[in-house]
């Protein structure tokens, strides 16, 4: 469904600096929002009477029936549904700030592409994922490269029923982060990936 999003420049500029961050587009970056936060806060009365659409960026967006959905049956008080998901990606962007304060840069991430060996029931997910909300790989990859996971997970299973999965990610920050943690946890960047792309996606229901 082609649908119009109204942001305020706060928003579009946080949302900008967090889509830098993980190398991926303004589009991609938002529709991840919807996605990761769709329970996150309700959109009042007083937030559809305060908000004005004069002076906002608008931008057009295919966003699926999946992601749609999680949506249409909001209470929005007779007011549209591109009203209602902008109104909530604004409250949405306000609330994260903590939670995103050091994932985002002023400038857009080079991206470094490599090829990992993943489950394969972890790829089947993430391919079910991408076909239900629209997002890429890259911008699943990337926000599952930043979640953390518990030191005692075993990150030392079998190869087999493993596949390669070329996937870019963001350069320098997030490769030298994945970096990093396998240093510290003894793994390699496909076992580390893989856990992680997992606890996301149960995350999301996927």
């Amino acid at each position: 469904m082609r649908m119009k999003i109204i942001m305020d420049e706060e928003t579009e500029s946080e949302l900008t600096e967090r889509s830098y961050y993980l190398g991926v587009s303004l589009s991609s970056i938002i529709l991840l929002h919807f996605v990761l936060y769709s329970s996150s806060s309700d959109v009042k009365r007083e937030d559809f009477s305060s908000f004005s659409i004069e002076g906002k960026r608008s931008m057009q967006m295919d966003i699926k029936e999946y992601v749609i959905n999680k949506y249409a049956e909001k209470t929005r008080f007779n007011n549209s549904l591109y009203i209602l998901m902008s109104i909530h990606l604004k409250k949405a962007v306000d609330k994260t700030k903590k939670e995103w304060e050091n994932w985002r840069s002023k400038k857009k991430s080079e991206m470094f592409f490599s090829t990992y060996s993943i489950d394969q029931t972890v790829l089947e997910r993430m391919q079910k994922f991408k076909g239900e909300t629209g997002l890429t790989f890259t911008a699943l990859a990337n926000y599952a490269a930043l979640q953390t996971i518990e030191d005692q997970m075993n990150l030392f299973d079998s190869e087999r029923d493993k596949k390669s999965q070329g996937l870019q990610l963001a350069k320098p920050e997030i490769i030298e982060r994945i970096a990093k943690e396998c240093d510290r946890k003894n793994t390699n960047p496909g076992n580390l990936l893989g856990k992680k792309l997992e606890k996301t996606l149960f995350s999301l229901d996927f």
